[in-house]
């Protein structure tokens, strides 16, 4: 079971609250999951919504960021080396105060699209484990830095993308899936949200693929499920 609560000390770079959720776990765990979700994909929508119950259910604590950018005009309106740099500033604020919680072993980042900036900054930095578990939803594959901070770092690490998703790119996604012995699901004709335009049916089997691909990733990288750890 999971306490959810606020977290007082969790501030944003121009000080105000920085919208999330945290889930203490009641009993001990070494392990924080942040999510960040995408420019106008909130944290609540399918494929972070999945990751989230998913991490939860094997006994981790997790800081949800319910962030949404898109109707943020200070934002929105800024330049891009100014949406980064609050980009930067809002990822190591949030990990900073949830690594407050406990002494945690291990990490684990989940980004989705615009989120995925943040994880490519945070194995950059010092604020998380040497190599963190990454979990990228439609990742910017033409983003240069996310590319560069990866195949340097080389985190363990999960993509799922669709192939109508105007930022897939096969060729950059093997790459960093060569340099990261990484997983993935790549999902025929699915967008940026990795749904099918027109198809219902198509949609829940990509979103089926999309979780099955998640659990068995979570599941070789040795995050025990609650009901499996007496087993």
């Amino acid at each position: 079971m999971h306490e959810r609560r606020q977290l007082d000390h969790l501030t944003r770079s121009d000080s105000e609250g920085l919208p999330h959720t945290f889930f203490r776990r009641d009993g001990d765990t070494d392990t924080l999951a942040v999510l960040f979700p995408g420019f106008g994909y909130r944290a609540t929508m399918p494929l972070l919504h999945f990751a989230e119950r998913s991490l939860l259910w094997r006994g981790i604590d997790v800081l949800r960021l319910d962030l949404a950018y898109d109707t943020d005009p200070a934002f929105s309106g800024a330049d891009p080396a100014a949406r980064r740099s609050r980009l930067r500033q809002d990822a190591e604020r949030a990990v900073r105060a949830a690594l407050g919680e406990r002494n945690y072993r291990r990490h684990v980042l989940v980004g989705k699209s615009l989120g995925t900036l943040a994880l490519a900054d945070l194995i950059e930095g010092t604020f998380v484990e040497r190599h963190p578990t990454c979990i990228w939803l439609t990742p910017l594959l033409s983003n240069e830095g996310l590319r560069r901070a990866v195949l340097r770092r080389r985190p363990p690490s999960f993509f799922a993308i669709g192939t109508a998703d105007p930022l897939y790119e096969a060729a950059a996604l093997q790459e960093l899936m060569d340099a990261t012995g990484g997983r993935s699901v790549v999902v025929d004709r699915a967008d940026h949200s990795l749904e099918i335009a027109g198809d219902l049916r198509a949609s829940l089997e990509a979103l089926r693929a999309y979780g099955v691909g998640l659990e068995a990733f979570l599941d070789a990288s040795g995050f025990v499920a609650e009901g499996d750890r007496n087993g």
